[in-house]
């Protein structure tokens, strides 16, 4: 699969994709029919999410549709109502669904098919700002994501382990990441707080990241299961190491298992 870019990626994702070309290959063997059509909820249209269920459709899965969405949180509360067979999810907010926790209804059929790509905790100010380590965000106005997104919880976990309080050590905006990035520079946002594939700054040359110290890297690793540190060695492409989540393509216990087991077998093909 074109996402999977790092080494430490593929070896996790080798490791899981074997257990699952196991399994699929039991229950194909067990059953011959599938759904005729399923849909999978991806993201917004130019996002990482939408990008991969594009791919999705090109592996040639007969009956695959895409619905488009808001991202993780509104992919979790589509496929707990059973509006859609598969979504892609932040491996954070699926565990606040899995556990009932953080606003999430507990969503106890919540099934992991395959890992998907790393999306990184980026900390991003304009090219031009004073501001050149982490602790200099202290007494300003930051953008966290907007409320229950996967942003907005990483950022509270980031700013909580650097003992950073809202609206006494910092000023938070509970707003959508991408929407904040075009405010920066222009007085009321600092910084913008953004999880996701696509590294900002080394796209775009207006924009520089606030990179986290190790000690906080690994103190939050340590502390929530979802993270992790991805270092240069694990990929080329990272200048330093980064703090990561990771998106999953999920679906429910209680579906069609033939029809999952065979999806994941042509994504496991292709």
């Amino acid at each position: 699969m074109k996402f999977l870019t790092t080494r430490f990626w593929l070896v996790a994702a080798a490791i899981a994709i074997s257990a699952l070309a196991i399994a699929a290959v039991f229950l194909l063997q067990k059953t011959e029919t599938t759904r005729a059509s399923f849909v999978v909820a991806t993201g917004s249209e130019s996002g990482m999410y939408n990008r991969f269920g594009r791919a999705l459709e090109q592996i040639g899965v007969e009956g695959v549709s895409l619905r488009q969405t808001a991202g993780s949180s509104e992919n979790l509360e589509l496929l707990q109502a059973g509006e859609v067979e598969f979504a892609l999810v932040q491996n954070d907010l699926a565990q606040y669904a899995a556990l009932g926790i953080r606003a999430r209804e507990r969503f106890d059929e919540l099934n992991y098919v395959i890992p998907v790509f790393p999306e990184f905790v980026q900390v991003i100010v304009p090219e031009e700002s004073e501001l050149s380590v982490f602790s200099d965000l202290r007494g300003q106005q930051i953008c966290i994501g907007n409320t229950g997104s996967g942003t907005y919880y990483n950022s509270i976990d980031v700013l909580e382990e650097a003992d950073l309080r809202e609206g006494i050590d910092y000023f938070g905006i509970a707003e959508p990441s991408f929407e904040c990035l075009d405010r920066l520079g222009d007085g009321d946002v600092a910084a913008v707080f953004l999880t996701s594939n696509r590294r900002v700054a080394q796209e775009d040359d207006r924009y520089r990241q606030l990179y986290l110290s190790t000690p906080l890297t690994r103190a939050l690793s340590s502390r929530f299961q979802y993270f992790r540190v991805i270092t240069p060695e694990d990929n080329p492409d990272l200048q330093r190491p980064q703090l990561a989540v990771d998106a999953y393509l999920a679906t429910r216990s209680d579906g069609d298992q033939a029809t999952d087991a065979h999806f994941t077998r042509r994504i496991i093909d292709d």
